[in-house]
Formats: C-alpha cells, sequence, structure tokens
C-alpha cells in the first residue's frame, strides 16, 4: 500500500508539472502574438533595456503601484529575438502572488537576457493576467 501512495504521488507531481509547463507555454504563444497594447490598466509597468556583460543585454519589466487589489497574479514576458532560454515569469511555476494597494507592495519585477546581435531595437511583450483579467503590453526598446 505504501508503494501504491508515493507512485501516485509522483503521478500527481508530474501531471502538475506537465500542466503548468503547458500553461506556460500557451502564455508564451500568446504573450507572442500580442497585436497591441492594453490602453486602461491599474497599474504602472516600465520596461528597460540595458548593456549588462559584453555580448549580453538584460531587460526589465517592473509592475507596481496597483490602483486595485490585484490577486493570482500570471505574467509572462517575451522578447523578439532569437533565443535558446527561457522567458521570464511569475505567478505559473512559483506559486501565487498579489499586489495591494496599500503602498507597502514593492511591485513586481521581471528579468530576462539577450544576446547581443545585430539589432537596434528589442520589442518586449508582457501579458499581465490576474483577478480574470488579462492586459498586454508591447514596448520596443532601443539598445543603449
Amino acid at each position: 500500500m505504501k508503494k501504491i501512495s508515493i507512485l501516485l504521488a509522483f503521478l500527481l507531481v508530474g501531471c502538475s508539472a506537465s500542466s503548468k509547463q503547458i500553461t506556460y507555454d500557451n502564455y508564451i504563444g500568446q504573450a507572442s502574438n500580442i497585436p497591441s497594447s492594453t490602453t486602461n490598466y491599474m497599474y504602472d509597468i516600465t520596461a528597460n533595456l540595458e548593456l549588462f556583460a559584453n555580448d549580453e543585454y538584460i531587460y526589465q519589466v517592473i509592475i507596481d503601484n496597483p490602483k486595485e487589489l490585484m490577486e493570482n497574479i500570471q505574467i509572462v514576458a517575451v522578447h523578439n529575438q532569437t533565443t535558446d532560454d527561457v522567458f521570464p515569469s511569475i505567478g505559473i511555476f512559483d506559486g501565487n502572488y498579489s499586489l495591494l494597494v496599500d503602498g507597502k507592495t514593492k511591485g513586481i519585477n521581471l528579468v530576462g537576457y539577450i544576446k547581443e546581435g545585430s539589432y537596434e531595437t528589442v520589442t518586449i511583450k508582457v501579458m499581465v493576467k490576474y483577478n480574470n483579467i488579462t492586459n498586454y503590453h508591447i514596448f520596443k526598446l532601443d539598445k543603449n
């Protein structure tokens, strides 16, 4: 009986991880195909791109200053450059996040890396889901 319980636990964990990966992959697909930005949203969002090393740029997407309670937050950020790296996300693999209107919440910072290339501009697309709301954001960032 003990062996069956352990096997069942492994199967449940495996299914959960697989489900999260499917959600992540779906969100990456949705974010990659964002046609335009949401115009009305209840938080501040910024993005920036900086040279991190001789051959690598770091990009950050910062979400803070919520105007309403944001619960069950899930965010992915993708870019338009060729990469083998994963895209940054929050709330899919790593638990449940909220931002409060109290001013004490520090915000959310997603960070990713892009290898140096011949491009001059990087397009970052962000999908923000919370409280059964989905917002989309597009940033065109020039290399410094």
